[in-house]
């Protein structure tokens, strides 16, 4: 592996790469080239000081260092891969963070933030959050859900497995929620009996507010903690299918301020999981507590990977000055130097 003496480019080229995958890496790269030709002609110059033709893994690296931050590729990008520009820039905003506030944050990744930043901002279809963390027909499903307060059916709230349940085992497969679950939690009482829908003991509207709902799902991919169920807790309705995740969001209920947590129920059905239900609890912390002989935490490998809730982020205002405004790349010419086995 070739690294960079500039720390941060390394770990830049390093993670970025790994966040996308070595082979889909490889893939993007190579259908990239055949749209442009110039860009083509840099990385045939690059391979000949590997001895190739083909991208091999040793090459990757600085290939990609190359194309980060090239503006074309990331409007490229942007336009007809938004879920790998999604990839690529939740990792630099991750790294973005990790170097902020050292004196010596390293201009490379200072740079990408920006650039990408700029992009992300700039694209509607990019920058609104139900596009990535969650279903991008999530919103308009919930108002069709409320609207037409019978509806009983589920609906897929997240295209995917939050990546911290990935890690712990779990199969990436989509979530769905019943939308019967959807209205208690978004709804007050008073709103649900305005659209005449069922009032009972058993049912409890937590009257979160769709916005609230919403960030809670997409918090799944940055949560507090993660806590599973054991079998035989002597608690009949929960097991190692049932998980409880903490999120960051505070919400007010009967005029109280409490924890939103999202339990799931990750057994493979049909190839879903399911989200139980979205709730405010008080108490969040003793509950845990009280029944810390029932669950597991599960380990969490990066709880800030991901930003909080995807909403538009406005670059810092030292980044105006890193990059002048004629400047089309960032500055990716600085070579590997130095060889690691």
């Amino acid at each position: 592996m070739y690294l960079n003496t500039r720390t941060g480019e390394f770990i830049a080229v390093h993670e970025l790469t790994h966040a996308i995958g070595t082979e889909q890496m490889k893939k993007m790269i190579d259908n990239y080239r055949k749209s442009n030709t110039e860009f083509n002609s840099e990385v045939e110059g690059l391979l000949q000081n590997y001895n190739s033709t083909e991208i091999t893994e040793e090459a990757l690296s600085d290939v990609s260092a190359q194309l980060f931050g090239n503006q074309e590729f990331i409007n490229n990008i942007a336009q007809n891969n938004p879920n790998i520009f999604q990839k690529i820039y939740n990792e630099i905003k991750y790294l973005w963070h990790q170097f902020r506030g050292y004196k010596n944050q390293d201009q490379f990744v200072e740079d990408l933030y920006y650039k990408w930043t700029q992009v992300y901002n700039s694209n509607n279809k990019l920058n609104e959050t139900r596009n990535y963390h969650i279903s991008s027909n999530l919103s308009n499903d919930i108002d069709n859900i409320l609207i037409n307060g019978t509806t009983r059916n589920k609906i897929q709230v997240r295209d995917f497995t939050p990546e911290a349940l990935v890690d712990a085992g779990l199969e990436d497969l989509p979530m769905e929620m019943k939308s019967s679950h959807i209205r208690e939690n978004i709804l007050t009482l008073e709103q649900a009996k305005k659209l005449g829908l069922k009032i009972s003991n058993k049912t409890h509207y937590h009257g979160l507010g769709k916005e609230i709902f919403i960030k809670a799902i997409d918090q799944l991919d940055s949560p507090v903690a993660i806590y599973r169920w054991k079998d035989n807790n002597g608690k009949n309705t929960y097991g190692s299918n049932d998980y409880i995740v903490l999120t960051e969001l505070i919400a007010k209920e009967d005029g109280k301020d409490g924890r939103v947590i999202v339990p799931l129920f990750l057994k493979n059905i049909n190839g879903r999981y399911e989200v139980k239900t979205v709730h405010r609890k008080n108490g969040v912390f003793k509950y845990l507590s009280d029944n810390k002989n029932y669950l597991d935490k599960l380990t969490i490998k990066r709880t800030n990977k991901i930003d909080k809730v995807q909403f538009p982020v406005s670059p810092k205002s030292s980044s105006n000055n890193s990059i002048p405004s004629s400047n089309k790349d960032v500055n990716t010419t600085t070579k590997y130097s130095r060889v690691i086995s």
